[in-house]
């Protein structure tokens, strides 16, 4: 035989071996939805066999990864799925629909690798096509809507996120019957998380809670569920609860997130919910529980390259040992945070990590440093409507103008910060609240808001604002044994959370201003 002959021969051998490799492996993916970890071990041999694909048979290839998604990247594959799925944009037609999917994929990626600007790109293509069937068009939003969802958000666009979100839930809506009702589930279970974080940011709390608790209860009646998507709703619900302070509930949820995510060794859903877990026990001034918490999502962030949930975790470790009284170590963690954010384009971030350096200069010996950080970030959340940060910064300019004697100022924004939360009846933003209208009240009255304030730190179980309650009626107490007990009480609760620095070279009666961390 020629050797023309014995090449080309040789050619289409190999063709058939890297097309029935990927049959093979197809068929191995799409026969197992919820058991992931059936082909996990094949991971690396898949990998190649799409190299090869890409180039030899690009329709099975892209057909592979597709139906992996989404646990590659969970897996922290990050870096190889993104250089196959645009391998892919190249192999097949635009009008393709394994084209679409591809891209469904690749905009995930890029929201957890922190290119917000390319996640648009992909989305605003997307979504615009009428022509894409109803099934595809549910998948397409399983994959992709979170994604665009979040990078509007991290971007400020809140009114376009609004739109986009009823955009989708309409065309879902409108093509029920002709979708598969496990996937509309998992499609409009995306479009009812991102509804509900928006009324968490307008601070509709209890309708936050009905949509992703309607969320849930879709993704629950259907056999088959994408355990990705289960993890991500119920830490999302714990947040929820977290902000309402229920602690409980939202360990509770975290903790059925933490197994779901771990039956998948989905390395996404473990360090959010580590993560999610620091946050509550970062609120209840469980702070050595709460350092190793988001320790471990660091750990699990920075393995797996997820830039989009490190920056959050730094930037939360800081206000760890903020909590503690170790200043500077918070300040290098926040200024880490600010860091990813400026790389990950993450304007959302970026103002919360200038907002967490003000809170903390507050406390130094130049309180007046945190003033510029404290009007940009509070006039960033006027903006966005997170209204929960907005409290804490109108907390912390209220503490700031009281510490440079600006009493008048220091009772305006104290005062902002009431009227918000309790328009919002949220019980730890109206605490928080009620220790910065004490700071410069009477004294007489300034004692009735604090025993108020210390009724609900005790309710809720904040060690770190029972304790600032007590020292503050320590300074404001006119009897000596009064003020030693209140004392006392208050550096035995510190010394237990690990927060006692705030005591050292101060006696019974000085002027000591704890954190007032929402």
């Amino acid at each position: 035989m020629p050797a023309a002959g014995k090449q080309k021969r040789w050619k289409e051998t190999f063709q058939q071996m890297v097309e029935n490799s990927l049959r093979h492996s197809i068929a191995l993916v799409e026969g197992n939805p919820n058991a992931p970890q059936a082909f996990r071990p094949h991971m690396d041999s898949m990998s190649s066999q799409i190299r090869w694909g890409n180039k030899l048979a690009p329709e099975l290839a892209t057909r592979l990864m597709v139906a992996a998604y989404p646990w590659p990247a969970r897996w922290g594959l990050t870096d190889a799925w993104r250089d196959h799925l645009e391998q892919a944009r190249r192999g097949l037609a635009p009008s393709h629909p394994l084209n679409r999917q591809s891209q469904a994929c690749l905009a995930d990626i890029f929201q957890f690798s922190g290119q917000p600007e390319k996640v648009l790109e992909i989305a605003d293509a997307l979504f615009s096509d009428p022509s894409t069937p109803p099934g595809e068009f549910a998948l397409l939003v399983a994959r992709a809507a979170g994604a665009w969802f979040s990078a509007l958000a991290s971007q400020g666009k809140i009114v376009e996120l609004e739109q986009a979100a009823g955009r989708l839930w309409e065309r879902l809506e409108s093509a029920s019957a002709q979708t598969p009702p496990s996937l509309q589930a998992e499609a409009q279970a995306v479009v009812l998380l991102h509804r509900s974080i928006l009324a968490r940011r307008k601070g509709d709390l209890p309708l936050a809670l009905e949509s992703i608790s309607q969320a849930i209860a879709g993704l629950e009646g259907q056999v088959e569920t994408d355990r990705s998507s289960m993890s991500e709703i119920l830490q999302s619900r714990a947040i929820y609860h977290w902000v309402g302070a229920n602690y409980a509930a939202a360990l509770a949820d975290l903790e059925h997130a933490r197994e779901v995510s771990a039956s998948a060794n989905d390395a996404i859903g473990l360090c959010s919910a580590h993560g999610n877990r620091g946050l509550v026990y970062l609120s209840m001034s469980e702070y050595d529980q709460a350092e190793r918490e988001f320790l471990e999502a660091i750990r699990l962030s920075e393995k797996n390259k997820l830039t989009y949930l490190l920056m959050k975790q730094v930037g939360n470790l800081g206000i760890v040992y903020f909590n503690r009284g170790d200043l500077q170590k918070a300040l290098r963690y926040i200024e880490r945070e600010r860091e990813l954010a400026e790389i990950a384009s993450d304007d959302d971030e970026k103002a919360l990590a200038e907002g967490n350096q003000a809170a903390v200069q507050i406390y130094t010996d130049r309180p007046e440093l945190a003033l510029p950080g404290l009007f940009s970030t509070h006039q960033k959340y006027l903006d966005t409507e997170r209204f929960e940060t907005l409290v804490g910064v109108l907390a912390d300019l209220s503490v700031c103008h009281y510490r440079i004697g600006k009493l008048e100022e220091s009772a305006r924004f104290a005062g902002q910060a009431f009227d918000l939360a309790r328009e919002k009846n949220n019980p730890s933003l109206i605490l928080v609240a009620l220790r910065a209208r004490a700071l410069s009240a009477p004294p007489a009255e300034a004692v009735d808001i604090l025993k108020q304030a210390l009724q609900l730190a005790e309710r809720l179980d904040r060690k770190l604002d029972i304790a600032g309650c007590k020292l503050f009626l320590a300074q404001l107490s006119p009897a000596p044994g009064a003020r030693r007990r209140l004392w006392r009480e208050a550096a035995a609760i510190l010394e237990q959370i690990g927060a006692g620095g705030w005591l050292e070279n101060k006696s019974a009666g000085d002027v000591i201003i704890l954190p007032l961390t929402v």
